[in-house]
């Protein structure tokens, strides 16, 4: 297997954890306010990591990674909060179909800011992406913007952008330690802006605990670090057409814990971003001329 191939494959399966995320999300704002949601998922994720691989750490830390890991924890937890916000004022539906927009925000991103020229089989993969997650999450009905879609767009555009800064400065430092550093820099601005807007409040239940800790090991602490190293051998646009995903998997998990089934709007829509992953992964001009050699 390529190693492309294997990056990709690796983005897949974060985009499967990062699929119940919503849900677990969901639950957990329940019983706690935006900042603590946020400041207790990171800080448990860090602390997780920095204590499984502290001497990896003190050997690569430097001015450079620091300041890069700054960065990309700035924007994480920027898109965090818009995410969260978004997730109080919209409805699961409409927060899942605009925070999964990855697929076409990186590519407009990449071609206007980086001048990156996007294929045919990109582009395609893009329609596709767009139109498949629209069948899948707006099953309700038509999207009418209020004030959490907008968020949750915001949320989407700077997530997208963290994705393809991630694929510039992982490319001079080791990919581990900034993945590990990034989490740490979001933990420490969540916990800045606890304090600032009150107290941090600790899970009430039990079963808060239980989601803070999921959220903080399945969608923070493995799928950041995983996502990071795996930027080095694969392309943000990849990345993002990967994790349009989300809702596909998020869909599954409903299904697995609810009962709740998609629709068949769902299910072709769910179909089609199955394909558009296709398209893009696969290698035409390899294909014909295997196809010309026979």
């Amino acid at each position: 297997m390529k190693t492309s191939l294997k990056a990709d494959t690796s983005l897949l399966i974060i985009t499967i954890f990062w699929g119940s995320s919503y849900l677990l999300m969901k639950i957990g704002l329940g019983g706690l306010g935006t900042f603590d949601l946020i400041a207790l998922r990171f800080s448990i994720a860090f602390i997780i990591l920095a204590a499984i691989f502290f001497k990896k750490l003190k050997t690569t830390i430097s001015k450079k990674l620091m300041k890069s890991s700054a960065i990309l924890g700035g924007l994480l937890f920027v898109g965090f909060v818009f995410m969260v916000l978004g997730l109080k004022y919209t409805s699961t539906d409409d927060a899942s179909f605009l925070t999964c927009l990855s697929g076409i925000f990186i590519p407009i991103i990449s071609f206007i800011c980086f001048k990156q020229k996007l294929k045919l089989k990109v582009i395609i993969s893009i329609i596709i992406v767009f139109i498949g997650v629209y069948l899948l999450t707006m099953t309700g009905g038509t999207l009418s913007l209020n004030l959490g879609d907008i968020l949750c767009l915001i949320s989407c555009a700077i997530l997208s952008f963290q994705v393809i800064i991630t694929n510039k400065l992982n490319k001079d430092v080791d990919a581990l330690s900034l993945g590990i550093f990034q989490i740490g820099f979001s933990a420490l601005f969540s916990v800045i802006f606890t304090a600032l807007f009150g107290a941090l409040q600790l899970p009430p239940t039990g079963t808060s605990w239980f989601v803070i800790i999921t959220l903080s090991i399945l969608c923070t602490a493995i799928p950041y670090v995983v996502q990071t190293i795996s930027l080095k051998y694969s392309s943000p646009v990849h990345a993002g057409i990967i994790y349009s995903l989300q809702p596909v998997f998020s869909a599954i998990f409903v299904l697995i814990f609810t009962g709740v089934g998609l629709t068949t709007q769902g299910y072709i829509g769910a179909l089609l971003m199955v394909i558009s992953i296709i398209i893009v992964e696969l290698d035409f001009q390899a294909v014909i001329r295997k196809l010309k050699t026979k």
